[in-house]
This record gives structure tokens, C-alpha cells and sequence, in this order.
């Protein structure tokens, strides 16, 4: 129950018995294991069109790398990934973001397969930063142009919803549990912090608690 931890991996090459089938550069985003022996990592390396994620089927023990067909314009993207979202055993989401001179889309890779396999969304959201899944269906993201993308086909279409408050530049992140009920919190220069309801799917918002008034 985490008393006690047995190290699986490590990639650091100072130590002795390091592995390298995690490369020890770039940014590990994310993390997700479907059970004790299935887990994934996304992140991101300074190299066009390079795609960092990366499986196992061993408990962490060893990792390959799993290739994801970019959509046709983006061969040579700056790929972001975060760990992928499973609702169930077959069926999970993985949130892609591809950055090109015309700015950063959002993508959502589909599994219905237990992440054997994964298809692009046919849509993306331009500006979209994270990504909270509430079902297989429907995602939300913030943009920070005071904008809230949502999908509720998994990324084929998105809708922007503009809130009622001015998040800015103090938006640190958001967490929906169903299409209409979600928080916000935001966090100022002075280390205060402010955390917003909403009810009605990101149009309204409500301040529940705050030490601290936004602008």
C-alpha cells in the first residue's frame, strides 16, 4: 500500500544495472499503468516530428517505443504527449499536441483495444493547453486567450465556451466530473490562490473560496 517501494527501472547511466529502453533525455509528461503489467509514458524531445511514447508490459521492467500515425501535415510537428485516460479495459483517450509555425493543436488518439493500437481524431482544437477527460466522448481544455475548447465526440468537432470570469494569466488548472460540473483554480504572484465552480459545462462561474481577488 506504499510502505515499501521495489525500484523496476532506472536510466540513469551513473548507476549500475541502468536500462536504456527509456531514453534518459526528454520530458516524461505523464504516466499511466491499465494494470501491473501495462503501463505507457508520453512526453516530448526537441526533435521534429519524433513521437515520445513509450510501453511496457513487464511492470516497468523494460519499455519500446509505441508509434502513433501523425494526420497528414504535421510529419514534421513538435510532438507533446501526456499519458493516456482508460475507461475500462479497451477503451482509452490520449491527449497529442502538435506544434507547427502555425501554433499548437490538440489531437485526441482513440483505443478500443486496450492501447494496442490508436487512431487520430479527425478534428483538434488550436490553442488548447491539457486536457480533462470526463468520458470516452467529452474533453475539456483551456486556451489563454480566456477560452474553454470542448468536445463531446472525442476531438472530431470542438466548441469554444468563454467564461464569465477573466482567468488570464492566473488559470493553473481545471477538473470537470461530468458535461456541466467543474473547478478551476488559479494562482496569483503573491502564492495566493483562487478556486472557481462551474455548473453549467464553463460558462458560469462561481467563487467558492479565495485569499486573494483576481483582477
Amino acid at each position: 500500500g506504499g510502505a515499501t517501494w521495489t525500484r523496476k527501472y532506472i536510466n540513469d547511466p551513473t548507476v549500475p544495472g541502468y536500462g536504456n529502453s527509456l531514453p534518459l533525455g526528454g520530458h516524461k509528461n505523464g504516466m499511466y499503468f491499465r494494470d501491473t503489467s501495462r503501463g505507457w509514458i508520453g512526453g516530448d524531445t526537441p526533435a521534429d516530428g519524433f513521437v515520445y511514447f513509450y510501453t511496457t508490459v513487464d511492470g516497468g521492467i523494460t519499455w519500446a517505443q509505441q508509434p502513433l500515425t501523425l494526420p497528414a501535415g504535421y510529419a514534421n510537428a513538435y510532438v507533446t504527449l501526456s499519458a493516456p485516460v482508460f475507461f475500462g479495459a479497451t477503451e482509452a483517450r490520449l491527449p497529442v499536441w502538435l506544434g507547427t509555425n502555425a501554433g499548437r493543436d490538440l489531437f485526441i488518439y482513440t483505443s478500443h483495444d486496450g492501447g494496442a493500437s490508436w487512431a487520430v481524431s479527425s478534428g483538434f482544437a488550436h490553442g488548447a493547453e491539457g486536457a480533462d477527460f470526463v468520458s470516452t466522448t467529452t474533453a475539456f481544455s483551456w486556451d489563454w486567450g480566456n477560452l474553454f475548447h470542448v468536445t463531446t465526440n472525442a476531438g472530431a468537432t470542438w466548441q469554444t465556451v468563454t467564461p464569465n470570469v477573466n482567468f488570464s494569466d492566473s488559470f493553473r488548472g481545471l477538473d470537470f466530473v461530468s458535461p456541466t460540473t467543474g473547478w478551476v483554480i488559479l494562482g496569483y504572484p503573491d502564492n495566493s490562490t483562487a478556486l472557481y465552480r462551474t455548473i453549467d459545462g464553463g460558462a458560469t462561474w462561481t467563487l467558492l473560496s479565495s485569499n486573494a481577488a483576481p483582477t
